[in-house]
């Protein structure tokens, strides 16, 4: 008897220590440093195809189809990226039907110093080159991470509600623990992880053949709990169901890659709701790229013509062409002035002074804007003023200024004639 029972006891303990798992902790470190090991600097390019609906006016009963291609771009040595998108199907409020072989476009790119947001639309006459706006000697956007854009982003560590990566998230969870059992998701068993959050509920499937990837994750987001989404509490009737999950890794250089993926989403918002379902592939990786040697962040997908408006330079807009700016400045205006100048001259009834006044040299870092006899004025964008000392005077304020002295001459000249006739 006394045999049979220590028996017994070494089996337990045996199956005891097979079956015990990792702390939270170890989890979600292996977790990140994959991540981190991975995610450097890479190119991603994927696609992606939704179909969804909501409670919306006009649109229940309606399935909205839409798809896209992507490329990211991401160097984490500096923060530079490059997001650029395609998108075609039911886009827009009033489910315009944008054909793939004439897709909408939209990119964000920051090169390290100035930070250029482009769009344009097949559906839009005004915006079918397109339009930029262009923010000189932007600083690093340190929430710009290589998990929040590009393909399966959620399954990289995006999480939807937060800025941080979701490891980030769970570690300042209010309970967590690992389950007991592991389960099976694919043809992995893992370890699942529970957690509350200020975010909500979030189960997590943590799986130790694929590198300590997340293969699939839920989330809960209710109102009535109080949970946070983006630093706001959502709204009290609202609750919000998102789930992820890998369908396919690949090794990539000795790291497992989650390849490609499904997702739903659902909102009921009181007597409205809206709903998703996703599918996610990505079509090309490469990791450890020399982002200088392809000229990743160069802003040339940016279509001659396209309009362009520069943060901080208000009242001018300039032209895209050929990787330069053209002030869009009225040169049969400004022509017709000049006429007018040189007549009032020619009848000696300008002041001396104003008819010997020069423009003033123009300011060292201002546009090098040019208003001659020339067909067109071309700024190189690497000109375009990043900084406009308070003291300096706009060249084209002194064109205004000079036009409307000219034209109160003439006017003084014309009654001038008309009394002495």
């Amino acid at each position: 008897m006394y045999k049979y029972f220590m028996t017994l006891l070494f089996l337990m303990s045996v199956h005891a220590f097979a079956t015990e798992h990792p702390s939270v902790t170890e989890l979600l470190d292996k977790y990140a440093a994959t991540q981190d090991e991975i995610y450097q600097s890479f190119i991603i390019k994927s696609e992606m195809s939704c179909e969804s609906s909501s409670s919306k006016p006009g649109e229940v009963g309606l399935v909205r189809h839409m798809a896209s291609t992507d490329e990211f771009r991401f160097d984490d040595k500096n923060g530079r990226f490059s997001n650029r998108t395609f998108i075609w199907g039911n886009v827009g409020s009033a489910f315009e039907n944008i054909p793939k072989d004439n897709p909408a476009y939209q990119s964000y790119m920051w090169d390290g110093k100035d930070y250029f947001q482009y769009a344009r639309s097949p559906f839009n006459p005004v915006s079918k080159l397109g339009k930029v706006h262009l923010t000189r000697n932007r600083a690093r956007d340190t929430s710009n991470k290589p998990y929040r854009q590009g393909g399966l982003s959620g399954l990289r560590g995006a999480i939807f509600g937060s800025n941080e990566r979701i490891e980030s998230e769970l570690r300042r969870a209010q309970t967590i623990s690992v389950q007991d059992r592991t389960e099976k998701i694919g043809d992995s068993e893992c370890y699942v992880v529970d957690a509350i959050t200020k975010l909500g509920k979030i189960t997590v499937w943590i799986d130790p053949k694929h590198g300590y990837n997340i293969a699939k994750f839920n989330l809960e987001i209710s109102g009535k709990r109080g949970d946070i989404v983006y630093g706001r509490p959502l709204e009290e009737d609202d609750i919000i169901h998102l789930s992820q999950r890998v369908t396919r890794f690949e090794k990539l250089n000795g790291f497992w890659i989650p390849m490609e993926g499904d997702s739903s989403y659902h909102r009921d918002m009181g007597k409205d709701y809206s709903e998703s379902r996703t599918h996610e592939k990505i079509t090309e990786i490469k990791l450890n790229v020399d982002h200088d040697a392809l000229g990743s962040f160069v802003p040339n997908d940016i279509l001659n013509g396209a309009r362009v408006f520069v943060t901080g330079v208000e009242g001018i807009m300039y032209t895209w062409q050929d990787g330069k700016l053209i002030p869009n400045i009225d040169k049969v205006a400004v022509d017709q002035i000049d006429k007018m100048t040189e007549e009032i001259m020619a009848e000696g009834k300008v002041p001396p002074s104003l008819a010997t006044a020069q423009k003033p040299e123009h300011a060292p870092n201002e546009p090098n804007i040019t208003i001659d006899t020339q067909p067109k004025v071309e700024v190189n964008i690497l000109e375009i003023p990043r900084e406009i000392p308070a003291e300096s005077t706009p060249s084209l304020v002194w064109a205004f200024l000079s036009a409307g002295v000219v034209i109160i001459g003439v006017i003084v000249w014309l009654v001038f004639r008309r009394r002495k006739s």
